[in-house]
This record gives structure tokens, C-alpha cells and sequence, in this order.
């Protein structure tokens, strides 16, 4: 099955591969770094394993999605990584205006999904 290109469909998929992973009761602390050094290691499924994981356990926080979109990226899901990126973006933004997040963040993130190629 390919990746659904709309974020509900895609956290319906996401579930799917990991029934487990409940919103809040994870011990996540770690999945970001985690998934970030497998991405540098170019171990990307691994990596977006860890990322999954993390959107599950932390529906409402950008670093899930955002490092799911960087694994994408890497691997030419150009359509997906965007997507997830955008909605990375809307979560952080939220976040920034409530003072939780530093609006620096979601410019760098911004900036990155502006350099996605298009299409794949």
C-alpha cells in the first residue's frame, strides 16, 4: 500500500502499522534523537518507524511529523513529505502563538518545506 496523501488518511495509516502506540502514555523522550541519527546513518526505514511511533504518542508536537517528512524527503516521497511538513508547520505555528514554541522554529520549518522539490 502507498502513503495516503491527506494527513486523516495518513493517521489512519500510521495506526494501522502500530496499534500499540497510545496518545500521552509512550516513553518517547528519545524517538526524535533516535530517529534523527538513523536518518544520518541513512537508515531510513528505521527511522521512520521511530517517527510514526512519535506521531502517535504525540499527536499535537511537530517533531513527529516534521522528522517523518525528512525521512520522506530523503527518500524522494516528495508529495508526503510535504504534506506531513505542512501539517508541521500548522502544529508549531499553534504552538508559537502560545508562547510554547520560538517562531524561529517554524520559519526554519518554513523554509524547509519550500525547498521540497515537486512531485514524486
Amino acid at each position: 500500500m502507498s502513503t495516503p496523501k491527506d494527513i486523516t488518511a495518513f493517521m489512519f495509516w500510521v495506526r494501522s502499522r502500530h496499534p500499540k502506540i497510545r496518545p500521552h502514555m509512550e516513553d518517547d523522550l528519545e524517538w526524535r534523537n533516535e530517529g534523527l541519527a538513523l536518518i544520518e546513518q541513512g537508515r531510513f526505514g528505521l527511522a521512520g518507524n521511530k517517527f510514526q511511533k512519535l506521531i502517535l504518542s504525540q499527536p499535537k508536537h511537530s517533531d513527529g511529523y516534521e522528522g517523518l517528512a525528512r525521512v520522506y524527503e530523503k527518500t524522494g516521497m516528495y508529495d508526503e513529505a510535504r504534506m506531513l511538513m505542512d501539517h508541521a508547520i500548522d502544529l508549531a505555528s499553534a504552538s508559537a502563538e502560545k508562547g510554547e514554541t520560538d517562531q524561529n522554529v517554524v520559519n526554519a520549518m518554513k523554509a524547509r518545506r519550500d525547498h521540497l522539490p515537486l512531485g514524486g
